[in-house]
Parts: C-alpha cells; sequence; structure tokens
C-alpha cells in the first residue's frame, strides 16, 4: 500500500511540474516576449547601437521590402538559411526602431506582378537552377515619400557588410536634413566603376558620401575653408599652395573635425606613371605641417621620399609570376588586409569594423616633446617593417619582398586620433606662432578610398569586400558630432577562419621561396664558373658538326653537375610544397578525427559513467528500503 501511494505521490508531481513548466512558459513568452540574449562570440544576431539610433532619427517612416522566392530557393539549403537569417535581422531591426521601420516580406511568384515589380526596380534575377527558373533575394527600401534604394541581391557572402549597406540606404531616402563635409584633394578624379577599369569616372566612395551629405569640393588652391562645414577631409595634400596650407593650418587651429589622409605611395593616383606590376604611387609634402600636430611619418634619407609599411601578418594574396616562370598566389606584404585584431575596440570608429583594406601605407609615429597626443586606432602586427618606397612598383615582385622580409617586431600605427594643443607651423603679421588646438584623424592611406581596395564588380552588381566605406562614414560622423552613421558596425562572419592553416602555409611559402632563391643563385654561380672555363680554353674550343661548341671534359662535368643541382633542387623544392599541403592535409584529418570521434564517445562515456553512477545509487536506496 505504501508503494503504491509513493508510485500516484510521483505520478501526481510528475503531471504538477509539466503544467507547472507549461505556465511558466506561458507567462515568459508573454512578458519578456522581446528581450534578446546574445551569447555568440562576434553577436551575430544582435543590431548595434548605431543603426538603432539611426532609425530613431529618421524624418519619416521608411518600408523594408524584402523580396525572396521562397519555393524557388528551397533547393539551395545555404541560400535559405541566409535568406532565414536576413529576415530575423530585418525583423530585429523594425522591432527596436520604435515604429520607424516596417518590414514588408514579398514572395515573388515568376510571371506575376510583384516579379514584374521587383525586376522594374532593379531585382537581379538569379538562376534556381532549372531551365527557366529564376529567383529573387532583394531588398527595397522606400521611404513615405517614394524615394527608393534598392540592394539589387543579398549574397551570403556579403553579410558582414549587410548592417553597412542597409544603414546606407535607410539614411539616403529618410533624412531630409544632411550635413555638410569638405573635401579639398589634390588626386585627379579617380578610377571609379570596378566594372568598367577602362574608364575613368568617380568613385563609388565620392558617389556615396553624396548620397549621405551635403558634399562641397573645396578647389586646391582655395585660400579659404567654408566656415560652415562639419568636417573637412584633406586627401593627399602635395604641391599645395602657401595660401592653401594656411588655409589648412586655420581650420585645425579652430579645433573643427579634420580628417587627413596621407599617403607615401598613393598607386591610386592616375597623375601616377603605370610602372611594373603594381604601378607607381605618388607622395605627399606637408612633413612640416605634421610636425606642428606632434606627427612624422618616416623618410627615406638615403633615396628621398618616405618609407611604406610591410606586414606579413596582414599581407594580401595577389598571384605572381617568380623569377623562374612559375605562378603562383603569393602574400603582398604592403597590400594590407587588416582585420578586427588591428582596429581600435575603444574608438566609436573602428571598434564596429571587421575588415580594412589598405595599399602601401606610411608609418605614424609620434615626434619626442609633441604637445599633443596621439591614439592609435588603426594598426598592423608585430610582424611588419619599414621599406624604401623604390623598392614597389616595377622592383615591388611579391617573392622578393617575401624574401627580403625581416620583422622588427613592432606594430605600426596607420590611423591615429590626435589631439591638443599645438602651434601653427605660420607666424602670424606679429611674428609670433599662434596656437590652438588639434582635432584630428591621420590616416597614412589614401589608397582605401579607391573602388578596387573596398569593392568589387559581380554579375550582381557592385558588392563589398572591406569596411573601408564604412570606415570613412564612420569618421565623419563621429567627428561631425552626428552618430546616426557613426555605430555602424560589420556583422560577425558565420564562419571562421583556420588561423593555424594561414599560419602553416605562411611559413611553408617562405621556405619555398628562399630555396627558390638558392636555387637561382647555384645555377647563375654556375653558369659564370662555365663561361669562365671557356674564356680560358679560348681558341681550344671545337665545333661540333653544325656549328655547336663542343664542351671540354671539365665542362661536361660542371654542365652534368649543374643538371644534377638543378634536379635536387626542383625535387626539395616540391618536397617543401607537398609538405605544406601534407601539414595542412594531417591537420584537417586530427579535427575531423577530434570533432567526429574524440568529442562524440568523451560525452558518451560521461554520461553513460553518470547514468551507471545514477542507476548503482538507486539500486542502493531500493536495497535499504526494503532491508528497514
Amino acid at each position: 500500500m505504501a508503494r503504491s501511494d509513493k508510485r500516484t505521490f510521483t505520478l501526481f508531481a510528475v503531471f504538477a511540474a509539466a503544467i507547472g513548466f507549461a505556465a511558466v512558459n506561458v507567462v515568459l513568452w508573454s512578458v519578456l516576449r522581446s528581450a534578446r540574449l546574445d551569447l555568440t562570440q562576434e553577436q551575430l544576431y544582435s543590431v548595434s547601437p548605431g543603426l538603432t539610433q539611426l532609425a530613431e532619427q529618421l524624418d519619416e517612416p521608411v518600408r523594408l521590402e524584402l523580396y525572396w522566392t521562397a519555393e524557388q530557393g528551397a533547393d539551395s539549403p545555404e541560400l535559405r538559411s541566409y535568406a532565414q537569417r536576413v529576415r530575423e535581422f530585418l525583423s530585429e531591426v523594425c522591432a527596436e526602431s520604435e515604429g520607424k521601420l516596417e518590414l514588408v516580406e514579398v514572395d515573388p511568384q515568376p510571371f506575376s506582378e510583384q516579379e514584374e515589380t521587383a525586376r522594374a526596380s532593379g531585382l537581379a534575377p538569379l538562376n534556381a537552377g532549372g531551365v527557366g527558373r529564376t529567383l529573387t533575394l532583394g531588398l527595397i527600401v522606400r521611404s513615405s515619400t517614394d524615394r527608393t534604394e534598392v540592394i539589387p541581391y543579398l549574397a551570403p557572402d556579403q553579410e558582414p557588410f549587410l548592417e553597412y549597406e542597409l544603414a546606407r540606404r535607410i539614411l539616403a531616402v529618410g533624412r531630409d536634413a544632411k550635413s555638410k563635409i569638405g573635401w579639398l584633394s589634390t588626386l585627379p578624379e579617380m578610377r571609379g566603376d570596378p566594372s568598367k577599369p577602362e574608364q575613368a569616372g568617380e568613385p563609388l566612395l565620392t558617389r556615396q558620401l553624396k548620397q549621405l551629405f551635403d558634399f562641397v569640393a573645396v578647389p586646391k588652391d582655395a585660400i579659404e575653408i567654408p566656415a560652415d562645414l562639419g568636417v573637412l577631409l584633406v586627401i593627399q595634400p602635395r604641391k599645395l599652395s602657401e595660401g592653401t596650407l594656411r588655409a589648412i593650418d586655420a581650420w585645425v587651429r579652430s579645433g573643427k573635425p579634420t580628417i587627413v589622409f596621407v599617403d607615401p605611395w598613393c598607386e591610386s593616383d592616375p597623375s601616377a606613371e603605370k610602372f611594373g606590376e603594381t604601378g607607381r604611387g605618388t607622395d605627399f609634402d606637408i612633413d612640416v605641417m605634421l610636425a606642428s600636430w606632434g606627427l612624422q611619418i618616416p623618410l627615406d634619407t638615403s633615396a628621398g621620399g618616405h618609407l611604406v609599411v610591410a606586414d606579413r601578418g596582414t599581407s594580401t594574396r595577389i598571384q605572381t609570376t617568380t623569377p623562374t616562370g612559375q605562378v603562383m598566389d603569393l602574400d603582398y606584404p604592403v597590400w594590407l588586409s587588416l582585420r578586427k585584431e588591428n582596429l581600435s575596440t575603444e574608438d566609436p570608429v573602428t571598434a564596429p569594423l571587421s575588415t580594412v583594406n589598405i595599399m602601401s601605407a606610411g608609418s605614424i609615429e609620434v615626434i619626442a616633446g609633441a604637445s599633443t597626443t596621439a591614439t592609435t586606432i588603426l594598426a598592423t602586427t608585430k610582424d611588419s617593417q619599414l621599406l624604401q618606397s623604390l623598392k614597389l612598383g616595377y622592383f615591388g615582385k611579391a617573392d622578393q619582398l617575401i624574401r627580403d622580409f625581416k620583422g622588427d617586431d613592432l606594430a605600426r600605427t596607420l590611423v591615429a586620433r590626435v589631439r591638443g594643443p599645438f602651434q601653427s607651423m605660420f607666424a602670424d603679421a606679429s611674428g609670433a606662432y599662434p596656437k590652438g588646438d588639434a582635432n584630428l584623424l591621420v590616416v597614412s592611406d589614401a589608397d582605401l578610398l579607391e573602388d578596387r581596395t573596398w569593392v568589387r564588380a559581380s554579375q550582381n552588381g557592385i558588392q563589398t569586400i572591406a569596411d573601408n566605406g564604412a570606415l570613412v562614414v564612420n569618421m565623419i560622423e563621429q567627428m561631425g558630432g552626428s552618430s546616426a552613421l557613426g555605430g555602424l558596425r560589420a556583422r560577425g562572419d558565420f564562419r571562421r577562419p583556420f588561423t593555424r592553416v594561414e599560419r602553416i602555409r605562411k611559413d611553408a611559402e617562405a621556405r619555398f621561396l628562399k630555396r627558390e632563391e638558392a636555387l637561382r643563385t647555384d645555377i647563375q654561380k654556375t653558369e659564370f664558373k662555365i663561361a669562365d672555363l671557356q674564356r680560358r680554353k679560348g681558341d681550344d674550343v671545337e665545333l661540333a658538326p653544325g656549328g655547336v661548341i663542343s664542351l671540354s671534359p671539365e665542362q661536361a662535368a660542371e654542365m652534368k653537375s649543374l643538371e644534377t643541382k638543378v634536379i635536387d633542387a626542383k625535387r626539395e623544392l616540391r618536397d617543401v610544397q607537398y609538405s605544406m599541403r601534407e601539414e595542412i592535409v594531417q591537420l584537417g584529418r586530427r579535427l575531423m578525427l577530434l570533432h567526429v570521434i574524440v568529442w562524440p564517445a568523451a560525452v558518451a562515456i560521461v554520461l553513460t559513467t553518470w547514468s551507471l553512477l545514477r542507476w548503482r545509487r538507486q539500486r542502493i536506496r531500493i536495497a535499504m528500503g526494503e532491508q528497514s
């Protein structure tokens, strides 16, 4: 009877617990329905404060029209999963916008009116894998006054830049008053549309800035800066008149926001002569003004110009031909792909970003005794060094730069925020040098403004590959005192990079190139020896039938030795390449073994042990109960 009562009580307790669990879930669903907890490393499911604040500051409501052909996309798991993430992200944005944003989902079936609207608005049709089968995954941003901006195709590989692209379009259609910015550039009109590299045109970044801001072009011979500007941008200052330099100096002394791009090797300058596989660059010439701000970019005292930063830790891969004729993908140490660890997490300009591409930048250094304070917000890794700019251009072969590379364990500043008192470089009418307070961002690269560093052309339009655009917009918004776009960030990547594999590849690549250099040196030395033997033989050299030089036994032995060296060295090179691939394959096998067998087995062992111990304790309690 006692055992029956215990069983009844147990069933009742289980039933009551189930009812209580359901009731708690209903209450929590009602009370905490809008609560979110994002525990992912890069906050993959969170909306940045910058985008939320932007939505709250809109002058008029904006509708987000998401076009997604669900039925046609059902056969593509990757695209279907990405479309779901986009839908969830847009829903989250709208939920936090306090009614300023509205999400409308449209499923444009083939040959429907919705599909015609999508095509007329500029959304790109995608091949769904069958004859005549197309699907749509795009976004139309529409204001209440019917101003529209379009993202023709929401590509999965563009996910890290979705927030910036969305914010830029929302702001373009939803904000009437625009901040005024000044643009003083010595660069001629740079190449624009990356899908038409043969044509010159306005860069994509300046087109975007004109959409977001009241864009004022300041002449490079101006003797006065318009006083109503919110921010002044100075791009690659070189060969400026004293009047223009005085105007810039007066602007900076007044404490007004200024962003200066100085580049020791500006490859995007169309006025630079094409010279070698990586082009040729122009240099800036405002070292005295930089010094008045307490900064310097190291000079090349032997050959002139400024030194350029090389960094193996962030170098960009390019395709190049080695001196032995082999086409390889190699790191180009002066073209840098900077990642999140290179960006300051404490500065609002760079904290939200994840990738910035720059080309042949300088190293910003603080002069001893400077009265200003410089804070690094973008830097290289410690695996970096300074190069003479004459080693670039025609001489800037990737394999040679890697062979000669010698890192000095020093992280170098590429972008710095400068604040504090400083003394002008110009004397006033009384002969005194006036003082002022700097409010500057100094960037040691101007190439990051060019299209090819951060966007690429595809069949679905222009796609973003780096956060350069968001970086410049964040700079302007933050320096100008507006936070509408200043908190934009790159969304985290759902993929995880294989950093150890990348390290193995770099090490093996360096070994390969050094051995290739040694091989070429051995060949040249041996060829010089053969030429020397032939010179010393002089008139004793005989011609074989057909006019071919007949080698002496010494020369033949030397030639055979050369051939043997070449064969042995090439075999060693193949071994290095094989070793590199084998290390990566072995690492992959170990990872697969760990994730597929070891971890599941460990979990199974722990659970089995716990179950056995629990069963054993229950048996002991039952036995003790029966004995009592």
